[in-house]
């Protein structure tokens, strides 16, 4: 059995900047400068995707990190690598839904570790995602949505009685209601 290799960060970025083309849609891979600092040579390598849509996206100026998208394409991994296309972006959905939601983090990073969320996150070292994953997470950024943007929970079994439907082997769920 051949073990699967990690896909490096260039290739990742250009993954993820050939998928955004074919949804006509401008990606701006900024670099981040160190706070309060504005010189050239204070800038960090820490790259951060800038989500710009030509036309309204859900998920507008939402900064996410390459480090994000990266552990955003390990948990689509360990959860939906077996789901067809669709299941795999309403995982992405989900996760960039919790994200824009006032109830959970503001960052990708803090959602997936949020305490009791996602369960796989203690095996994301061991995951190994594809092309497939960053599709996905592309497809979500910059395609049509599957999953309106107050669906925030999935899992094999429903969370809450509040279900959108199911996808796959996953059902998906609106917020609880107070």
């Amino acid at each position: 059995m051949s073990k699967k290799r990690k896909i490096p960060m260039m290739v990742r970025r250009k993954i993820l900047y050939a998928c955004c083309t074919i949804f006509a849609i401008t990606v701006i891979v900024a670099i981040c400068a160190k706070a309060g600092k504005t010189g050239i040579a204070d800038i960090t390598a820490d790259p951060v995707i800038v989500v710009e849509a030509e036309t309204n996206n859900r998920y507008s100026n939402l900064k996410i990190t390459d480090w994000e998208i990266n552990e955003m394409a390990s948990i689509i991994y360990l959860e939906a690598r077996g789901e067809r296309e669709e299941g795999q972006q309403a995982v992405a959905e989900v996760i960039l839904n919790r994200v824009a939601s006032p109830q959970f983090p503001n960052t990708v990073h803090d959602v997936l570790y949020q305490k009791g969320q996602f369960s796989t996150i203690k095996s994301i070292q061991n995951a190994a995602p594809t092309e497939a994953q960053y599709r996905a997470i592309c497809a979500a950024l910059y395609g049509e949505p599957i999953l309106p943007i107050d669906v925030v929970f999935f899992a094999t079994r429903a969370e809450n009685k509040n279900i959108w439907g199911r996808i796959g082997n996953h059902v998906f769920c609106y917020a609880y209601k107070w």
